[in-house]
């Protein structure tokens, strides 16, 4: 719930984001063939380089959640967590 946190604005910087992932959704694509032992088969994903603002979220005294702090990246361009 992002009411219990106090979030701050870090600033900007270029990482890179999983982007244009078409074929992770793609119905051609069974979950035997994506799914490999501890994570996806990296022929179906795809990274690029992107513009994101970094925001931190922390806990508000009293508040309780499993996470005391979290760290969001939103991509510039779709405004989309595309890391959290």
């Amino acid at each position: 719930a992002p009411d219990r946190y106090d979030w701050k604005l870090l600033g900007k910087k270029e990482i890179y984001i999983p982007y244009n992932n078409y074929k992770v959704s793609s119905p051609e694509v069974k979950y035997e063939e994506l799914l490999k032992p501890g994570h996806l088969d990296p022929q179906y994903t795809r990274y690029e380089l992107h513009r994101v603002w970094v925001v931190e979220g922390t806990l508000k005294p009293g508040a309780r959640h499993i996470y005391s702090k979290r760290t969001l990246y939103l991509d510039e361009d779709s405004w989309s967590a595309a890391v959290v």
